[in-house]
């Protein structure tokens, strides 16, 4: 199956993130099957929760996150998405279109169980045209202009990466344009990123299940940045930036 361009990548045993459930191993678990994957398909970039979000589960995915990308040797970057609270400090503005509501309902319905509780399809357009407002102060500054003249919608993501051993953070911009400032600046030490990363030694490989469309693809982002997508359990549908979506616990 293929999602927002993506190849659907599943585990053979999936990672338990419910509130009663072991997330120390659940964080080793994701880790150690991230980083295979990153040896597998070299990405550049990763997509995932921001390890703020607010959601036990999320957080935990995204404590993986870093953890994988913080032991990989190269250059690597991690697009973080927030559902539940506020990204502290976003960076990364996505102008989301028609097509990217409609991509991002169609992802949502998957979830049935959670609309059934929730009517989360109600929050799609509106979070987005929020978004498309408040953003723009929030990644560029308070007094700050919409440097597009105005969007309708948007999504909001935080973008760093991991070089050299340290952890650095991309300047404002919009998707597709250039930064405002130097491309990149290095993380101060209140940054929840810098919690150290958990090496771990990986003395059988970890087995994973490619699930293929029909007609082929790869998990390879449809642009010249390759991107991964981080399992998540519970995942608002984004767009234009490829979700990673897998079965909620």
């Amino acid at each position: 199956m293929e999602v927002a361009g993506f190849e659907l990548v599943v585990p053979d045993r999936r990672a338990k993130i419910s509130s009663g459930d072991d997330h120390d191993l659940a964080r080793r678990t994701i880790s150690r099957w991230v980083t295979e994957l990153i040896g597998h398909y070299e990405p550049t970039l990763v997509v995932g929760p921001h390890v703020a979000d607010g959601h036990h589960g999320h957080e935990t995915v995204a404590k993986a996150i870093r953890d994988a990308v913080g032991c990989h040797h190269g250059s690597m970057a991690w697009w973080m998405w927030s559902i539940w609270a506020d990204l502290p400090t976003p960076t990364l503005i996505s102008p989301s279109s028609e097509r990217h509501l409609a991509t991002s309902h169609a992802m949502l319905e998957c979830y049935e169980g959670e609309i059934e509780r929730n009517d989360y399809l109600s929050m799609v357009e509106p979070m987005r045209e929020v978004n498309a407002v408040r953003g723009v102060e929030k990644v560029f500054g308070f007094g700050a202009a919409s440097p597009t003249g105005g969007m309708e919608r948007a999504e909001l993501l935080t973008e760093v990466r991991h070089i050299d051993g340290r952890w650095e953070r991309g300047s404002p911009r919009v998707l597709d344009t250039p930064a405002v400032g130097a491309e990149w600046e290095g993380l101060d030490d209140s940054s929840p990123l810098l919690g150290a990363p958990r090496p771990f030694r990986n003395r059988a490989r970890t087995r994973f299940t490619l699930a293929r469309a029909a007609g082929g693809g790869s998990l390879l982002a449809p642009s010249a940045a390759r991107g991964l997508l981080a399992p998540t359990a519970t995942r608002i549908g984004t767009a234009p930036v490829p979700t990673g979506l897998s079965a909620a616990p």
